[in-house]
């Protein structure tokens, strides 16, 4: 697809009142983790298969054990290079022994078989691929998660928030319940995805038959301008001084919730503006390989990776304590809501 006709392009989902989650008054809020364990990837370079580098696992136990004192319940989305590794595989049937967070699976097509499409940032976004492709790919990753862990894989996420027209169907048909792509308040049409920028960071179903649950990561304005954060916030990407300004001044930022490159001010701001909006689900997303320095450019030193940890222990306190939320596994959030 060309640039142009990208740029013309609707939603690729759409989320409405009736098809969104509707939380109780007296239901307390929710918190998510979701961690994409993968092998190192650096996005600024050209695209490439091959890279298999997972060194950063070697911390991933103790950051399990860190998180699970705090009262967080992680999901970890492993790639196809993390489950074609036998040493990443035992680390990760360890960890997930003591039955405190759950497994899904994290799509990169660069690294994920059968290898029937070029290498290009277009096809990078595994929901630009051809319907058959998409679904050979995540076919894929899916009997390699059952043939390892002798269980179906109910929660997926297309790397690069990179979920298509052709996605939702496709994890239909393979079994999946939970889908947690979906970025909110983002547009990625000018790098070659998709358009979520009229996505608010609330649960909602993707089919009719309210079986596929998406979980979109959250995101939130801050600044004495983020109410009108939803509205023009999509256009000031357009009109780069204008975003610089709105950044620089303070008056309107987007934070996404993650510690990766966030202070606590930031990520303190972002939660009390999610919560006032009535989101019930704050979902936390980090990547593996900040556990370790020199692997992105928001985690270049052992100071940086402290910082990492810090923003986890203020954030997941302020949530808990401060608002008495509740740490949950995705597929617990699913079968509250699931309609039977």
């Amino acid at each position: 697809m060309r640039y142009l006709d990208r740029m013309n392009m609707g939603p690729v989902v759409v989320q409405t009142k009736n098809n969104s989650l509707q939380w109780p008054e007296s239901f307390p809020s929710q918190v998510l983790l979701f961690v994409n364990v993968q092998e190192q990837l650096d996005w600024r370079k050209p695209f490439s298969r091959g890279q298999n580098d997972l060194s950063s696992l070697a911390k991933l136990q103790s950051f399990h054990n860190d998180i699970i004192k705090l009262g967080l319940k992680p999901c970890y989305l492993l790639s196809m290079v993390v489950m074609q590794d036998l040493d990443a595989v035992r680390l990760i049937m360890e960890i997930s022994s003591d039955g405190m967070c759950e497994l899904g699976v994290l799509h990169h097509p660069v690294s994920t078989p059968p290898f029937l499409e070029d290498v290009t940032g277009y096809n990078s976004y595994s929901g630009n691929l051809l319907k058959e492709v998409e679904l050979a790919k995540i076919t894929s990753l899916t009997h390699m998660f059952q043939d390892l862990f002798h269980r179906h894989p109910r929660i997926y996420r297309a790397g690069r928030s990179g979920l298509g027209p052709n996605s939702p169907g496709i994890l239909k048909q393979l079994g999946y319940h939970i889908d947690c792509s979906v970025r909110s308040w983002f547009d990625y049409k000018p790098y070659s995805g998709y358009d979520y920028s009229s996505i608010c960071p609330n649960a909602f179903w993707l089919d009719e038959a309210h079986s596929l649950l998406e979980l979109p990561m959250s995101t939130a304005f801050i600044g004495p301008m983020h109410s009108l954060g939803p509205r023009i916030y999509p256009l000031m990407q357009y009109f780069k001084p204008g975003y610089a300004m709105m950044e620089k001044t303070g008056l309107l930022q987007r934070v996404v919730m993650t510690p990766e490159g966030n202070s606590v001010a930031k990520g303190t701001e972002a939660v009390e503006n999610l919560l006032r909006s009535g989101y019930g689900a704050i979902s936390i997303n980090m990547h593996s390989h900040s556990l370790t320095p020199g692997n992105s450019s928001y985690v270049r030193t052992k100071k940086d990776v402290s910082r990492i940890r810090h923003w986890l222990v203020e954030l997941v306190n302020l949530l808990m304590e401060g608002y008495k939320a509740q740490a949950v596994l995705p597929s617990q959030l699913y079968e509250k809501f699931r309609p039977y």
